[in-house]
């Protein structure tokens, strides 16, 4: 639960506690309303809890990353491993199309 839910809960065992005044063979309202407070804010504090654990911060791991796949070098393709230079590249210049005229 989210502490929305812990907050509509505490709200209906509020209700069912102070607000509703009904006598029942079975069982006792006020008694319903108040366990339904003490879970809601027991619920709430748990989750708290949790949320700092899970935010806590942990060591870095100690092994060092690997690469997925090796690298020859810098601005190298992996495929042929040739490198990539500026003088390789063609500016680009836009054609007109067929149906354009110029």
């Amino acid at each position: 639960m989210r502490y929305g839910n812990h907050v509509r809960l505490f709200t209906l065992g509020a209700v069912l506690a102070f607000a509703v005044h009904v006598d029942l063979d079975v069982v006792e309202v006020a008694t319903v309303g108040r366990i339904l407070m003490v879970a809601a804010v027991a619920g709430a504090l748990v989750e708290l809890l949790q949320v700092r654990r899970a935010r806590a911060v942990r060591p870095a791991p100690t092994a060092p990353a690997t690469p997925a796949r090796p690298v020859t070098g810098p601005g190298s393709c992996p495929a042929t491993g040739t490198a990539w230079t500026a003088g390789r590249t063609r500016p680009y210049t836009p054609r007109s199309l067929p149906h354009q005229e110029s």
